[in-house]
């Protein structure tokens, strides 16, 4: 318990380094134009959010690490990612309040989600995603995790930047500046304020918010639905927005979704749970973006040159941590991309790594093992569970292995080797891609739902991904690549058995 004490403190700490001083300018509403959802109007609180210290950050923070080092173009933030997610969220409520016949959608409940939404993605650090998969292991976030989760419904497991999330909108620091500088309508006394955010928080993670009425516990899962579920904004922003800076010509029927979704009362005798279904004759535009999704992660999310790329900035963040640089997981909030680019790096494992990337010496792909070399679902999975090391210096001491193997390779072939060592080798397994379709489905009139709709699409995801699922050796371009091949081939065969 310690540990969580200070991770709060830590957490307190850092909101509170961010806004500091800064008061808000009461500028009004405004519109901002986005290539994706057009032009969008911005409440005046919003902006009030939208301009402060700890919103901005989130310009410094590319949605998709370093995947401009193969698309160009894919250079956007998680700053215009969380506004797009806001407009969105806002169609989408919109449309529920418009069609709603079992519950009365209000201004309070659309305000509520636009704020959730905003807020979605304020934890995020330094190259999103990547970053979140190497602090995520380390032991203090371990145990904050399992605290937080003691008082979550079962089912709920948010991902690691979701609980930053909820630890800065629930924090003292951010609720005291929220009370005092943002003109969040019915707002209320500072306990309402501070009951409001808690309201918000529990959306970024998944959990339901639910109060007593009348006899029953009413659940307000729509709201959290449209922040967090298989069909949320968030993952329709990022399905178009990453798609379209990438030059992908992936979209689905964002229109005809919004016509689609409905709410429906799910009442038993101890509860009345309001819930977000879509129509079964919208089932379509829900297979568009399930499918969209899938051949993001297969042409972009794990494109070789990507998936090479970021295995030399874990390398960066994994020595940082080595050299005590990162000695918490809140540490990671403090820093930017370009402070980990551009900064002096005294240690020359360190220096040499970032100068790959600034220069975009990206390894080549040595090897490859593809689905069909390493079976089913189960191999994959046991395999690739082996070879993603919980300990960095695990992993960097099977590196050193693949090592030995290629220098007796070069000298089987009487060739001498150039100068190499483990961090000029770089192994990618990444696990393969579980697709959920967790929402309900219900008929035309919105009354039955129609159960199993979605089943065979679970079954398309899981054999799509399985089919092209790849793993990679990527060496150093000073390695002979067909050299490493042959001197690790057999290595791998008896590796994978």
């Amino acid at each position: 318990m310690a540990d969580c004490r200070e991770f709060y403190q830590r957490v307190e700490k850092f909101v509170f380094d961010c806004l500091d001083g800064y008061v808000p300018q009461k500028t009004g509403e405004k519109t901002i134009h986005d290539p994706i959802w057009g032009s969008v109007v911005y409440f005046a609180w919003e902006i009030e959010i939208i301009d402060s210290p700890i919103f901005q950050r989130l310009r410094e923070i590319q949605q998709l690490g370093r995947a401009d080092l193969t698309y160009p173009a894919a250079r956007h933030t998680r700053f215009e990612h969380s506004l797009g997610t806001v407009a969105i969220a806002s169609r989408m409520i919109d449309n529920l309040r418009n069609r709603s016949v079992d519950y009365f959608v209000t201004d309070s409940d659309r305000n509520k989600v636009r704020l959730a939404a905003l807020l979605h993605d304020i934890g995020h650090c330094f190259y999103s995603h990547l970053s979140e998969r190497i602090y995520s292991k380390l032991p203090q976030f371990s145990e904050i995790k399992k605290e937080i989760m003691k008082n979550l419904d079962i089912g709920v497991s948010p991902a690691p930047h979701e609980i930053f999330s909820y630890m800065i909108v629930k924090s003292r620091a951010f609720g005291d500046f929220f009370y005092n500088n943002v003109s969040y309508p019915e707002k209320g006394d500072e306990e309402s304020c501070f009951g409001l955010l808690a309201e918000c928080a529990n959306m970024i993670i998944g959990q339901n918010n639910k109060k007593e009425k009348n006899g029953k516990t009413e659940i307000y899962s729509f709201l959290t639905s449209v922040l967090n579920s298989d069909i949320d904004a968030d993952k329709l922003d990022y399905t178009q927005r990453d798609s379209y800076t990438a030059g992908l010509s992936l979209s689905y029927g964002v229109e005809r979704f919004l016509m689609k979704i409905v709410l429906v009362c799910d009442e038993t005798e101890k509860t009345k749970d309001y819930k977000l279904a879509i129509r079964d004759d919208g089932v379509t535009t829900v297979e568009e973006l399930l499918f969209n999704r899938n051949m993001l992660y297969v042409y972009m999310y794990r494109h070789q040159k990507v998936l090479a790329v970021e295995a030399v900035i874990e390398d960066i963040i994994s020595r940082m941590i080595d050299e005590r640089r990162l000695l918490h997981p809140c540490d990671f909030l403090y820093l930017s991309e370009k402070e980990i680019e551009y900064k002096d790096m005294k240690s020359l494992l360190l220096q040499r790594a970032v100068t790959k990337l600034k220069r975009r010496e990206i390894p080549k792909r040595a090897c490859v093992f593809s689905s069909e070399q390493l079976g089913g679902t189960e191999k994959i999975s046991a395999f690739t569970e082996k070879l993603n090391f919980a300990d960095y210096n695990e992993k960097i001491c099977f590196r050193r292995l693949l090592c030995e193997k290629i220098r007796e390779q070069y000298k089987n072939e009487g060739k001498t080797p150039p100068e190499f060592d483990e961090y000029d080798i770089y192994p990618v397994f990444p696990r393969i891609t579980d697709t959920s379709a967790q929402f309900l489905v219900v008929s035309r009139d919105g009354g039955n739902p129609v159960i199993n709709k979605f089943v065979y699409i679970k079954e398309w995801c899981r054999s799509f991904n399985l089919s092209n699922w790849r793993g990679y050796i990527f060496t150093d371009v000073k390695i002979d690549r067909k050299i490493a091949a042959d001197g690790l081939k057999n290595f791998f065969a008896g590796y994978m058995k």
